[in-house]
C-alpha cells in the first residue's frame, strides 16, 4: 500500500531530480578547449596582452582558493592566496603565460589520460575554456574527469596593467 509518506518522498525526489537536471541544462556553458582555440587565444595574448598587470583568480575543486597575483614584465612578483603571501616556489603557473602552459599540459594529458588522470578513455576527460575577447587570456577553465574527483575550475580576470605589449 502506498502511504502519504511514500508519496511525499517520491515527489521530493522527483523535484530534486528535476532541479538538478534544470541546473545542469541551464548552467553557463563553456566552449570545448581544442588545440586550435588554445593557439588562437595564446597568439592574441602574446600580441595584445600587457606585460605588467594584476591577476585575480578564483579556483574551485581540487585547489580551491582566491588568488591575487602581481605580474611585472610577464613574471610573477607577488602572489597571495586568500590574502596570505604564497612562497615564490609556487608562482610558476600563476601568470597568464603560466596559465597557458597549464592549458597546454591539460591538452597533452587528455591524449594520455591513464597516466594523467587514471582513466583509459580520452573521452572521459572534458576540457572547456573561455578566453577574453580583447586580450585573449583564459577567463575561465573547467576540467572534469568522468568517474574521478579531479574537477578543477577557475575564473580569472586581468586587472589594470600597461594595456599594451
Amino acid at each position: 500500500m502506498v502511504t502519504k509518506k511514500k508519496i511525499s518522498w517520491l515527489v521530493g525526489i522527483a523535484a530534486l531530480s528535476f532541479g538538478i537536471a534544470w541546473a545542469l541544462y541551464f548552467r553557463e556553458r563553456l566552449p570545448v578547449l581544442t588545440p586550435q582555440i588554445y593557439s588562437a587565444a595564446k597568439s592574441q595574448w602574446e600580441a595584445r596582452g600587457p606585460k605588467d598587470y594584476e591577476l585575480d583568480v578564483e579556483v574551485s575543486g581540487v585547489q580551491a582558493g582566491h588568488y591575487r597575483i602581481q605580474v611585472k614584465d610577464r613574471n610573477v612578483v607577488q602572489m597571495k592566496e586568500d590574502g596570505i603571501d604564497v612562497p615564490e616556489r609556487v608562482w610558476a603557473y600563476w601568470s597568464v603565460d603560466g596559465m597557458f602552459r597549464f592549458l597546454e599540459e591539460e591538452l597533452a594529458s587528455k591524449k594520455r589520460p591513464s597516466a594523467a588522470y587514471g582513466v583509459s578513455d580520452p573521452d572521459s576527460v572534458y576540457l572547456q575554456a573561455d578566453f577574453d575577447e580583447k586580450l585573449g587570456y583564459p577567463k575561465r577553465f573547467l576540467r572534469q574527469v568522468f568517474g574521478r574527483k579531479l574537477t578543477i575550475e577557475w575564473r580569472a580576470q586581468v586587472l589594470g596593467g600597461d594595456k599594451a605589449n
